[in-house]
């Protein structure tokens, strides 16, 4: 085994338009969540860009997924991209090797060596692919001239005698898919499974495991004694997967179809802040699928605090009843609290800090048929029946969390909160639209008027009394 890797790796290096080049030196990643849970595989990490959520599946899911969404300390974050693999830059790494052990194993070994010339063939841009023979040892086929040369070198295999050393050979193809670059790594072992010794699968799991490669073994029939119970259990515990010989053709349709499921999605941090009187957060995913659920957690570092007039506005929106009830203490108390801190740190004589204007008027929303204007002033607006929404909306058909609004480059996106009455724009149901003035929103019996603002300068009048003003 130890004088495989050697000249495994040299092979590598040669074979660079293959495989490509060794990834460069990188930065310390950041913290990170990876979980696998009933054949999806998912990680979280928090970046400057936002909370990334990376996923792909390990094996034919019986329930789709249903949703994914995060937060930082229990507040949901905004509307996430999403982007199916493979994205920009992203790389699936394939090493495909061929069993040349055995007498009478030459018609298997054509039909495996013409397996590998389909899928080499079929190769995505995002795929990169190299090929190789085993028997006692293994040796790559160093193309020169391109995928004539790997066919010339599957067709001129010389047949070994000796038995193969199987589990030798999967254990150096993940020490080179690992030393290589991507998102995605498949090792694919064409076989009839036969070892002449053992196969350590512990051993061989956590290598895969701890390498992101997922073993796939596709089986030929073979007059020497076969056991591929071993080769299920590697496959299952990796995310790959045992193909028989009534099973070849439909994997060629699509070998690298397991590998590249998945998508990563970007949830933006950019609005979401810490309170004064909160301790360092963590940013949660949860993965939603057929009545259960996958929760990714990792710190989030670096959280912006929130100022006192957003800390009271939250406040206010999270606990109106409690607020009221008190004479509206509680808000008091903060704001003085904040008052006797400036006024604490402000110089005798310095001039009185200029108070804080209050967010530009973006969109209103009007009630029909009471009048009432709701107005939007931050960037994320949630209606529903509770009141700890942005707006809340007391009619029954409105669910707790119905909907809500997001001001985004192409304009204000309505989305859907999977309410139980739907959500429609001018009457047509929606799960996401974008808005245009003058257009009516639908949310259970609920029916308000969406305007924008008019030219600068020119806003509309304050509410009349009894009028609500909603946002922070």
């Amino acid at each position: 085994m130890k004088r495989m890797i050697p000249s495994l790796l040299a092979a590598l290096v040669l074979a660079g338009s293959a495989l490509g080049t060794p990834a460069m030196a990188q930065s310390p990643a950041p913290a990170f969540d990876l979980k696998e849970q009933d054949g999806i595989s998912a990680e979280l990490r928090v970046v400057d860009a936002g909370a990334v959520v990376r996923w792909r599946f390990l094996k034919p899911l019986a329930e789709p997924i249903e949703s994914i969404d995060a937060s930082v300390a229990g507040r949901p974050l905004g509307v996430p991209a999403v982007q199916p693999y493979p994205g920009p830059g992203e790389e699936t790494r394939a090493l495909l090797l061929v069993d040349v052990t055995g007498p009478s194993r030459e018609e298997a070994i054509t039909r495996h060596s013409a397996a590998i010339l389909i899928m080499l063939e079929g190769q995505q841009p995002h795929q990169k692919l190299a090929v190789g023979l085993f028997g006692e040892e293994m040796r790559f086929i160093i193309p020169e001239r391109g995928a004539a040369d790997i066919a010339a070198g599957l067709a001129g295999a010389a047949i070994e005698e000796k038995p193969s050393s199987l589990g030798d050979v999967v254990a150096a193809g993940i020490a080179a898919l690992a030393s290589q670059p991507g998102q995605r790594r498949g090792l694919f072992v064409f076989t009839d499974g036969a070892s002449g010794a053992p196969l350590a699968e512990a051993e061989l799991v956590a290598a895969a495991r701890g390498q992101g490669v997922a073993l796939s073994f596709v089986v030929d029939r073979s007059d020497r004694t076969q056991d591929t119970a071993p080769l299920e259990r590697l496959a299952d515990a990796t995310g790959g997967q045992v193909v028989r010989p009534d099973d070849v053709v439909p994997f060629l349709r699509a070998p690298f179809a397991r590998l590249d499921t998945g998508a990563t999605v970007l949830f933006p941090l950019a609005d979401a802040v810490i309170f004064p009187w909160e301790g360092p957060a963590n940013a949660l995913a949860t993965i939603r699928y057929g009545g259960r659920s996958l929760v990714l957690s990792v710190p989030a570092p670096g959280m912006r605090q929130a100022t006192w007039p957003e800390s009271a506005a939250f406040v206010w929106r999270s606990w109106p009843v409690p607020v009221m009830a008190a004479g509206g203490a509680g808000v008091l108390a903060l704001a003085g609290l904040g008052l006797l801190a400036l006024r604490a740190r402000r110089p005798a004589g310095a001039p009185a800090p200029a108070p804080v204007a209050a967010p530009p008027l973006l969109a209103t929303l009007v009630e029909e048929p009471a009048g009432t204007v709701h107005e939007i002033r931050s960037q994320l607006v949630q209606l529903g029946r509770d009141a700890a929404n942005d707006i809340p909306l007391q009619d029954p058909t409105v669910s707790r969390r119905h909907a809500l609004i997001l001001k985004t480059d192409a304009g204000f996106l309505l989305r859907n909160e999977d309410s139980r009455n739907g959500v429609f724009v001018n009457e047509a149901p929606v799960d996401e639209a974008v808005l245009e003035d003058g257009d009516v929103l639908g949310l259970g019996s609920c029916r308000l008027v969406f305007r924008l603002p008019g030219p600068a300068g020119h806003e509309p009048a304050a509410p009349t009394a009894g009028t609500d003003v909603e946002g922070p």
